[in-house]
Order: C-alpha cells, then sequence, then structure tokens
C-alpha cells in the first residue's frame, strides 16, 4: 500500500509529532476545528504510515455472542483484550451433539494477551460492560430471591454485590419515562439526577462520568418529524454537567446522533450519523457517491470531521480509529461485504465477511475485530479476530 514515495515520508514525519499534538483529542488538550492545509499535512502522513506491511492478522479461536446495544470486546491496556465469548471448538461439539443449552454453558469471559497471543480463562459471568476501566458482569440469577449476583470494579478487583430485579415502578411506563439506559457508563440513569436534569420525553446518550450528555430531539419518530417541520433540522446538543447552556454540534436532528463511542486513542467521542438532508422515518442506503463523514467532538463541545469515500461501500459501521488510519465494517453485502482501512486516501479490505464489533487499543495499535466471516451461510459464527498494525 505505498501511497507516497518514501523519499517525501521523512521530512512529513518530523512534522507529525506535532500535527498528532494538534489533531488527536487528548482530553487535556483544546479540540481545533482543523483547516484545509492541517488536513492536507496529515493525510500526508497518514499516507507514509500506510507504506509498512498490512497488518498483521491473529485467528484466536474464539468467537463473540453479539449483542444490539452493549459491546462485547474491550481492551484493558494495551496488550489484552477482555472479551465475551466462547472457544469455537467447544462450540462445535456441542452443535455436534443437539445440546440445547450450548451457549449459556459455554459462553464465559476470556483475555486473548498480545505477548503470549493466547486465550486464557477470565471469570464465569455474562452481560459484560465496561465504563472507564470499571467491569460489571452477571455472574449468576437468583429467580427465587429476585435478585442477579454481579461483580464490580477494575480489572483484576472486582466485587460481588446483589442487584434486585427492577420493582414494578421502574418497570411502569412512568418508571421507563423517567429513566434512561446508559450503554457507555454500563447503568441505569434517573433523568432527574443527571447534570442538568434531562427532560422526560427527549432522546439522551448519557456519555463517560464528567462528560455530560446528548439531546438528540423527541424520542419518538413522529414527534421528531413534526418539530424538525416546526422549527428546522435543529442540532445535537451537548449538555455539560451543571451548566443549563447546551452547546450545538454540527449534527442535525435529521441526521440523528448515530451511536457515539469513545476513542480512547482520540480521547473523544466518534459517531457516523446519517447523511443531512435524511428522513427520519426511513431506513434507506447511504446516497450513492455522498461520502461518509464520520464526526469527531470533546467533552469540551470541539469538533471536527473525516469524509470517507463512498466508492461503493453502499453503508459502513462500527467506524474506529487506529494508528494506520480509520477501520470500519462495510460493503455490498453479496459482493464486497468485509472489514476496511481508510488510510487517508483509499479504502482497502483487509478481510470479507460481516463486521459486528471492533475495539481498538488506546495507542491505537490493535483492533479486536468480531467479523462473520462466512456471512451468506446461516449458523456461522462470528469469529474474534486481531489486526496489528504497528
Amino acid at each position: 500500500m505505498q501511497l507516497v514515495p518514501a523519499s517525501r515520508c521523512a521530512s512529513i514525519t518530523r512534522a507529525s509529532i506535532a500535527i498528532r499534538a494538534e489533531v488527536e483529542f487528548k482530553q487535556r488538550a483544546r479540540l481545533p476545528v482543523l483547516c484545509r492545509s492541517v488536513l492536507s499535512l496529515v493525510t500526508a502522513v497518514i499516507a507514509c504510515q500506510a507504506i509498512a506491511a498490512k497488518p498483521v492478522v491473529y485467528d484466536t479461536g474464539y468467537e463473540i455472542i453479539h449483542r444490539t446495544l452493549t459491546l462485547s470486546l474491550y481492551w484493558i491496556d494495551n496488550d489484552r483484550l477482555l472479551f465475551e465469548g466462547i472457544n469455537t471448538s467447544e462450540m462445535n461439539a456441542a452443535i455436534a451433539n443437539r445440546e440445547r443449552e450450548r451457549v449459556e454453558r459455554l459462553t464465559n469471559l476470556y483475555v486473548w494477551d498480545k505477548n503470549s497471543r493466547s486465550v486464557q480463562f477470565y471469570a464465569r459471568g455474562s452481560r459484560l460492560c465496561v465504563s472507564s476501566g470499571v467491569l460489571h458482569y452477571t455472574v449468576r440469577t437468583d429467580k427465587a430471591a429476585g435478585i442477579r449476583v454481579v461483580k464490580q470494579g477494575p480489572f483484576g478487583r472486582e466485587q460481588e454485590q446483589q442487584v434486585a430485579f427492577p420493582t414494578k415502578e421502574e418497570l411502569s411506563l412512568l418508571g421507563q419515562r423517567a429513566r434512561v439506559r446508559g450503554d457507555i457508563t454500563c447503568r441505569t440513569h434517573l433523568r432527574s439526577e443527571l447534570s442538568p436534569p434531562a427532560p422526560q420525553g427527549r432522546r439522551i446518550i448519557v456519555l463517560r462520568d464528567g462528560d455530560g450528555y446528548l439531546e438528540a430531539g423527541p424520542e419518538g419518530t413522529l414527534e421528531l418529524i413534526h418539530e424538525i417541520r416546526a422549527t428546522g433540522p435543529g442540532h445535537i446538543k451537548l449538555f455539560q454537567p451543571g451548566n443549563p447552556s447546551p452547546i450545538d454540534l454540527p449534527i442535525t436532528l435529521e441526521q440523528g446522533p448515530g451511536r457515539p463511542t469513545y476513542s480512547e486513542y482520540l480521547g473523544a467521542y466518534v459517531t457516523l450519523p446519517k447523511p443531512k438532508g435524511s428522513n427520519p422515518g426511513l431506513a434507506t442506503d447511504w446516497p450513492k457517491g455522498v461520502p461518509f463523514t464520520v464526526y469527531i467532538f470533546s467533552r469540551a463541545g470541539r469538533t471536527t470531521s473525516v469524509d470517507i469515500p463512498y466508492d461503493g461501500l453502499v453503508n459502513i459501521f462500527a467506524v474506529r480509529p487506529t494508528k494506520r488510519g480509520w477501520v470500519f465494517g462495510g460493503g455490498n453485502f453479496y459482493k464486497s461485504l468485509g472489514l476496511y482501512l481508510f488510510d487517508g486516501t483509499a479504502s482497502s479490505r483487509l478481510d470479507a465477511g460481516a463486521v459486528e464489533e471492533i475495539a481498538v487499543t488506546a495507542n491505537g495499535c490493535l483492533a479486536a475485530v468480531a467479523i462473520k466471516n462466512r456471512h451468506l451461510d446461516m449458523g456461522t459464527p462470528v469469529n474474534l479476530r486481531i489486526f496489528e498494525f504497528c
């Protein structure tokens, strides 16, 4: 993937340290709005990094039971991946024996280690969620006692706790309206206890502790359409703790918030909403020829964006930044679906299949990918593969 003459890389690379300080969104730094000249230089640096060989790929021999709302893959540090999954050989044996409860029996928490390039059992558990270094997972459920036994705490120091089943009030319509599930924080929040308090009836996305939340218009699709018709497209708003005056992000209500995730590598949030001018009531493919715009925003509300060329990809998802560029799932379902890398100039396919989930280390060197390689075949596993870029 040599995109820039090697002789030019030395001079460009000398500037990369300064560019990294300006572009990467570390928590201690202010997030700039990048000018065209800086973006051009950034593209050149990424292109020079892309001269290196294709990433090294590790097949772990494990598969992921992908969940819709919460993730299954979490990097504990730059070398160790914690995940909820199943040993593929054990699953194949259970399938051959027609074992009915095989998923429940075989699902555990495991750690893949870069140094040994192997997987080790970590704990018996399910419903794994990690936020700001704190693990949350269920050990067992006691229906008779009406409790779940969970473990919470930093990696290796989790403490067992008992959590009561939701009450009738919590399960009621009023109780549901008064609360919002924080997929990033791994817990449910009362709207009245958020800072500032979040009104009912509005779509709320809670960010990491101390970062506030996003407000993305009415929860209902019809209500959202009526509001846009009445007042215009509006903007996704960032509410910071203790500040009732929100910051308008450059993402409109008709685009929606996408699915914001926190990038340890950038020290900022990354999201891919719909293109501008979208109809919130329709689910359609991305408009042909229109680039995919990925937004990056800091906790302070400073934003920038990256355009990934359409290039026949149809749709893309699970976009994550790495040291080599942006990795994501995308492509035509029947012809070109797979894992792609956008290096600042062009997108190249790294693997074939349906990408379900991607997690990247804080140093941007490793990407854990849950991918169904034989996505056209029924009942095939979602494989866990590791891609090394550095």
